[in-house]
């Protein structure tokens, strides 16, 4: 991610941001070897679970888990298949559990605090951002989601279900939905949009306002200590 930061914070110095390129030199795929074993200890785990409670705890565990899934919910032993909330994203949100999108200047704009935008710039870049956001999604996406997400949502059900039952298998219920996007997409896709982003607003800013937002990008996010009290 440095050498990464680095490649990007010399293409805004040049003023020109070549999105294809960076996105391919950005966040990569999980490491396989580490989510194999993650899988297989999770697995183990699940059928010794399994195999030492009582038919009635079972229930009872599934029960737990049923009551307790929805947005923020990590559905205890059961990881993210107990804490899918099995419906679409609220309206304003993204479906990729970020949040509602604030209008205008959003993304990557955090970047620009202390570059002394003129106004015109800040409306130049507002314009710009504007143009990069998606289409909201017509009634046939809309219908399409919900549809997509009650099938998540029974197949989901069905594999709790499974837990209370002698048969259960745990290579069955970790195995990946038909449906499941491709592990890291979602992070590629908000680092492409992020670039996206960048290249909108670089056109915009001064060689020094550009040399002070490579000079960020170098440095990294800042890491905040918790609030006062909060220990």
């Amino acid at each position: 991610m440095k050498a990464h930061a680095a490649k990007l914070a010399a293409a805004v110095r040049a003023g020109k941001i070549d999105v294809a390129t960076l996105a391919a030199d950005g966040p990569g795929q999980p490491d396989q070897a580490a989510m194999t074993a993650h899988l297989e200890a999770a697995k183990k785990a699940l059928t010794t679970l399994h195999a030492t409670l009582t038919p009635e705890q079972r229930q009872k565990l599934v029960a737990a888990v049923e009551s307790h899934k929805g947005p923020g919910g990590h559905g205890g032993p059961f990881g993210h298949h107990g804490g899918h909330h099995g419906g679409p994203p609220p309206e304003g949100h993204d479906g990729e559990g970020r949040g509602p999108r604030p209008e205008g200047m959003h993304g990557a704009f955090g970047l620009l605090q202390d570059l002394d935008l003129t106004d015109a710039q800040k409306e130049q870049i507002r314009t710009k951002l504007q143009a990069t956001r998606p289409a909201p999604p017509s009634e046939a996406d809309r219908e399409a989601m919900k549809t997509k997400f009650e099938a998540m949502r029974a197949e989901h059900k069905a594999r709790l279900e499974s837990f209370t039952k002698d048969t259960f298998d745990a290579n069955a219920f970790l195995a990946k939905p038909a449906n499941a996007p491709e592990p890291g997409k979602g992070m590629k896709g908000m680092h492409e949009h992020m670039l996206n982003e960048l290249a909108a607003i670089t056109e915009v800013l001064t060689p020094a306002q550009r040399e002070k937002l490579a000079a960020k990008i170098e440095k990294g996010p800042e890491h905040k200590g918790p609030p006062p009290g909060a220990r």
